[in-house]
């Protein structure tokens, strides 16, 4: 092998394929390709900053993910995150640290009760849970999923005891591992707070959404007026954002409760005339009450 040094020793052919090889447990195909290995040391008092500046030039990405596991890094990005309005991190724990239980990333999110991050925990080296499963859901329309019970592609099962992943579990951690009969999946996706991952994820994208969709509405009309029309205009526009969620399967539908009561999945309030004060309509503000049912996800069966 030519390349960088470790290659040669990462890297064996595989016995039933000639033109396959075993990479850390990973099938790849080579074709006249150099394999390279190389690794920097990121300082976790410089995390911020070099977010920050990444962030200025390109704003649209949402989910940070480090490949390192030093503690100070990973706590570094997340006190970054927490302290966005629409970003999200995913990490990946090494459950072999002898201070797993005191000092881990799992445990920092969870005794912070951050609800932006999440963390995958695994004994295994180069096993980026985190990676295999943000790509594994990402992909898919916000509302519509759940990041527990996923299969992952090039990634490894750990081999948890019942009494490993409960003190996992504990700290509103996550795992890849048998789920039982030989299903191999993720479980049970929750941030820091024990908050499901795909629901901060919907509440950010619905969020989004409206601040989209009532831009556009302002943008492409002259004028709404500062009246019960215009109130009703705006209105209109916030429940077809909620709409938008609730299609996507973020928001509850509707239903009947036990007195026979049709609850909605979402409602908007109409705000009266009496209820906006002249300073209001002086300087063009409005504020329109909303509220929603979140639709969770059903992971298991007793």
């Amino acid at each position: 092998w030519t390349g960088s040094a470790g290659a040669a020793t990462d890297i064996v052919v595989d016995t039933n394929n000639a033109d396959q090889f075993n990479v850390s447990g990973r099938i790849v195909y080579l074709e006249g390709a150099d394999i390279l290995h190389a690794e920097s040391t990121a300082v976790a008092v410089s995390v911020a900053s070099a977010i920050a500046a990444i962030k200025n030039q390109y704003n649209k990405f949402f989910m940070c993910m480090t490949t390192s596991r030093d503690i100070d890094v990973q706590k570094s990005v997340a006190d970054w995150v927490e302290s966005q309005v629409d970003k999200m991190a995913a990490f990946i724990d090494d459950y072999t640290s002898p201070t797993w239980a005191t000092n881990s990333i799992t445990k920092y999110i969870h005794d912070k009760n951050l609800s932006g991050s999440f963390a995958v925990s695994t004994k295994l080296k180069k096993n980026f849970l985190d990676a295999a499963l943000a790509g594994r859901c990402l992909v898919m329309q916000p509302g519509s999923e759940t990041w527990a019970l996923k299969t992952l592609n090039a990634a490894q099962a750990d081999d948890f005891t019942e009494t490993d992943y409960q003190k996992i579990k504990a700290l509103n951690g996550n795992t890849f591992e048998d789920y039982g009969s030989g299903v191999i999946v993720t479980y049970p996706g929750t941030c820091g707070d024990g908050e499901s991952i795909e629901v901060v994820r919907f509440a950010y994208w619905q969020a989004d959404r409206m601040q989209k969709d009532l831009a556009t509405l302002f943008v492409n009309r002259n004028k709404i007026g500062h009246d019960m029309p215009g109130y009703e205009v705006v209105c209109a526009k916030i429940e077809s954002s909620l709409q938008a969620g609730k299609d996507a399967g973020g928001i509850l539908l509707n239903f009947t409760d036990e007195n026979g009561d049709l609850i909605r999945g979402f409602t908007v309030t109409r705000p009266t005339m009496a209820q906006v004060s002249a300073q209001q309509r002086i300087s063009g503000d409005i504020t329109v009450q909303f509220e929603f049912y979140l639709r969770y996800a059903i992971k298991h069966v007793t």
